[in-house]
């Protein structure tokens, strides 16, 4: 089972337990119930060395590029609310108060579709849905050695 196979089926673990909403995932405590899961440091007396760090440098991987996505969605919601503000543009008229300006319908746009909610929480199906594509990616990056990193950081 890849990591990617195991951190969805967690997921959906979680979700049919009802520990986690569907609807409004916390990316940062689903991550830190992941590395709850893993075996690291447990067990350090009978073997250090055996240790596998992929997998919790895979979870921190995912949780960051998650965290990521979520911080440019609510970065593009905020781009899309600016421009309507300043597109309207107050004037000031001869005794300094506030005023429309004049032909108003030549500043207004129509939209295509109804902007996306603000701040709309992940849902499940989205959280899923990139992890997988986050592991399509990462799957298609050539992967070095051990020897040859070992021989970079020497």
């Amino acid at each position: 089972m890849t990591p990617a196979t195991e951190a969805i089926a967690l997921l959906i673990d979680l979700a049919q337990r009802g520990e986690i909403n569907p609807w409004d995932v916390q990316v940062i405590e689903v991550i830190d119930r992941y590395l709850s899961t893993l075996p690291l440091g447990k067990d350090i007396e009978s073997s250090p060395g055996d240790t596998d760090l992929s997998q919790s440098g895979q979870a921190f991987l995912w949780a960051s590029m998650l965290v990521l996505l979520k911080a440019d969605t609510l970065e593009r919601l905020e781009e899309l609310e600016e421009p309507l503000l300043d597109d309207v543009g107050e004037e000031l008229d001869v005794t300094g108060e506030t005023r429309l300006p004049l032909h108003l319908e030549r500043h207004l746009r129509r939209r295509t579709a109804a902007p996306p909610p603000q701040k709309r929480p992940v849902t499940l199906a989205e959280l899923i849905d990139q992890l997988q594509q986050m592991a399509a990616q990462l799957g298609e990056t050539p992967s070095r050695s051990p020897a040859a990193r070992s021989r970079s950081l020497s």
